[in-house]
C-alpha cells in the first residue's frame, strides 16, 4: 500500500499494517508483544516485558528536554474479534485484510482492529523517530483491554516514573477524554434439564444487525442480536409449545450482538403453527428497529427430523423468560451532564447447548452506587429464575478532575494546529486510566484518537486524514513547552 506515502503519519500506518498482520484477540498476545518487544530491542531501548505480555518501553528525552517531566504514551495491543456471518477468517491465525476506501481504511469482514492499533503504532513510530522533540518516555502497551483490563491491572507502575499520561485509545478527533464509566463483567449460568429426541426443527436467525460498542453506541437504541432473538422465542411460546435446542450469538461482552441463532424442535403437527407465529410476532419487532437496523433479518427455515439433544418444556420458559426479564441498555442518564449515559449494560454473549446457558453482560456506570445496584438487580434476575450469577471482572470509573495541566496543555496545542475548538469529554466506555489513576496517585490524564466509526462490529472504519492530524496532534503535545 502507497496511500500513506505523502502524508506526516507514513510511519504510523506502516507500523499499524505491520500489527494487523500479526493475530492479537484479546487472550492472543503472545505474538504481538513479542514482536513489540523485539522492535524495542532493535533500537537499542530498555524494554520491559511481563508474564501477561504487557510491555514497557523507555526512551530518553531528546536534546533540551531532559529537565522535562517523563511522559506516558499509552495503548492496548488486543483487539476485539467480530466477523460477518459469512466470513471464514480464522482470528488465531490470519492476518486482518485492510481494505482503503476513499479516507478510510477498513477490513475484509472482520473488524480492523483500529482500536487499538493506531494508538499502539503512533507510540511506536514516536518511539522510531529520533526527529520529534519530546521529554523522557514511557512507552506502555498493555493487553487484553477489552475483555478484562487485565494488562492494566497486572502492570508493575513501581518502574514508572512518569506522573502523566496520554492514553491513545480515543475514537473521535478534537474531542479529549478527561473521565470514564466503571465497569464490571457479570456472567450467569444454568443447568438444563434435557432429554434426546427424534424431532422435527426449525432454525431461527436474526441476522444483519448495526451492532456497535457497547459503551460508545449503546444511547442509539441498536437491537441486540441475543434479546431480540429471545423475545421473538418467547412470544413464539406463548403460541405454542417447543423444545429449545441450541442458541448462540455474539462473541464479546462489550460488542452489542449483530446475530444471534436457535434450533428449536417440536411435533410435526406444531411445525406450521410455529412458522405463522414466528411471522406473526416478528413482523412489529422488526419494524421497532427500521431506523438503526435497517438491515435486520428475520429467518425461519424447517428442518428434518432428527435425533436432538432438546431442553425440556419447563427450562425452555424458564430460559426465555430469563433472557425476558433481563435489563438491557441504558439504565440512567448522567443528571449533571446533559446528554450522557451515566449507567447501562450490554448482554454481549449468549450460548444454550448441551444442558447449559451461559451469558455474559458488561454493566457500566460512572456512578459507583448505580454500578453496584446494577450488579445486584442483574444478579437477582438470574438467581429468581434458578440460575447463578458472578462478577467475573471489574475495573473502576475514571474520576473527572477540573484542574489538568496536561488536558490544558493538549487542547491548547490541538487549537493552535487546527484553528478548531476542542471538545473535553466523559465517555461512557472504559478506558485504562481509571486503574492507572488507582495506581499512580496525582496521575494527570487525557484520552486522544482518531476519527473511527462502529468499532466493535465488521464495519469498523479508520479515518486517514484523521490519524495524520492525530500525529500530529501527538507530536505537537511532545515538544510543547511552556
Amino acid at each position: 500500500m502507497d496511500f500513506y506515502k505523502d502524508l506526516q503519519s507514513k510511519k504510523v500506518f506502516e507500523y499499524f499494517l505491520e500489527l494487523c498482520r500479526i493475530p492479537h484477540g484479546s487472550g492472543n498476545t503472545k505474538e504481538i508483544s513479542d514482536y513489540i518487544k523485539e522492535f524495542g530491542e532493535k533500537r537499542g531501548l530498555k524494554c520491559i516485558q511481563d508474564d501477561v505480555n504487557n510491555i514497557i518501553i523507555f526512551k530518553d528525552a531528546s536534546p533540551g528536554y531532559e529537565d522535562e517531566e517523563p511522559i506516558m504514551l499509552q495503548g492496548h495491543i488486543d483487539m476485539v474479534c467480530e466477523k460477518t456471518q459469512d466470513s471464514d477468517h480464522d482470528f488465531l491465525k490470519d492476518p486482518i485484510d485492510v481494505i482503503r476506501e476513499g479516507d478510510c481504511l477498513r477490513a475484509d469482514g472482520t473488524t480492523l482492529g483500529g482500536d487499538d492499533g493506531i494508538g499502539a503504532a503512533v507510540i511506536m513510530a514516536v518511539l522510531d523517530d529520533d526527529t520529534i522533540k519530546h521529554p523522557p518516555i514511557e512507552a506502555v502497551f498493555t493487553v487484553d483491554e477489552e475483555t478484562s483490563m487485565k494488562g492494566a491491572h497486572a502492570l508493575d507502575t513501581s518502574v514508572l516514573k512518569a506522573k502523566r499520561i496520554l492514553n491513545l485509545d480515543n475514537e473521535e478527533d478534537g474531542v479529549f477524554i478527561a473521565g470514564c464509566a466503571g465497569g464490571a463483567t457479570v456472567k450467569g449460568s444454568m443447568d438444563l434439564a434435557y432429554m434426546k429426541k427424534i424431532l422435527p426443527s426449525a432454525k431461527i436467525t436474526i441476522t444483519g444487525l448495526s451492532g456497535g460498542h457497547s459503551g460508545v453506541e449503546i444511547d442509539k437504541g441498536r437491537a441486540n442480536g441475543d434479546l431480540v432473538l429471545a423475545r421473538v422465542l418467547k412470544m413464539m411460546l406463548d403460541k405454542c409449545e417447543f423444545h429449545l435446542v441450541f442458541m448462540k450469538g455474539g462473541n464479546m461482552p462489550n460488542a452489542i450482538p449483530t446475530h444471534c441463532e436457535a434450533v428449536i424442535a417440536a411435533p410435526p403437527e406444531k411445525m406450521p403453527v410455529l412458522r405463522e407465529a414466528f411471522i406473526e410476532v416478528s413482523a412489529p419487532v422488526k419494524k421497532e428497529f427500521t431506523t438503526t437496523d435497517p438491515n435486520m433479518q428475520m429467518i425461519f427455515e424447517e428442518k428434518e427430523r432428527e435425533s436432538l439433544k432438546a431442553v425440556d418444556l419447563k427450562d425452555t420458559e424458564r430460559v426465555l423468560r430469563l433472557l425476558t426479564m433481563l435489563p438491557d441498555g441504558v439504565q440512567f442518564m448522567d443528571p449533571d451532564i446533559k446528554g450522557a449515559v451515566q449507567t447501562s449494560l450490554n448482554l454481549g454473549v449468549l450460548e444454550v447447548e448441551n444442558g447449559e446457558m451461559d451469558a455474559l453482560l458488561l454493566l457500566r456506570s460512572s456512578s459507583g452506587s448505580r454500578l453496584s445496584y446494577l450488579k445486584d438487580k442483574v444478579i437477582s434476575v438470574f438467581v429468581s429464575m434458578g440460575a447463578e450469577a458472578e462478577v467475573l471482572e471489574a475495573y473502576p470509573q475514571w474520576e473527572y478532575v477540573k484542574e489538568s495541566n496536561l488536558r490544558d496543555r493538549a487542547v491548547s496545542v490541538y487549537e493552535k494546529l487546527f484553528n478548531k475548538e476542542a471538545r473535553v469529554e466523559i465517555t461512557h466506555g472504559g478506558l485504562e486510566c481509571g486503574i492507572l489513576s488507582s495506581k499512580i496517585p496525582g496521575l494527570d490524564a487525557v484520552s486522544i484518537g482518531p476519527d473511527m466509526w462502529d468499532v466493535h462490529t465488521p464495519k469498523e472504519r479508520l479515518s486517514i486524514s484523521s490519524t495524520d492530524n492525530f500525529w500530529k496532534l501527538v507530536t505537537g503535545i511532545l515538544a510543547y513547552k511552556p
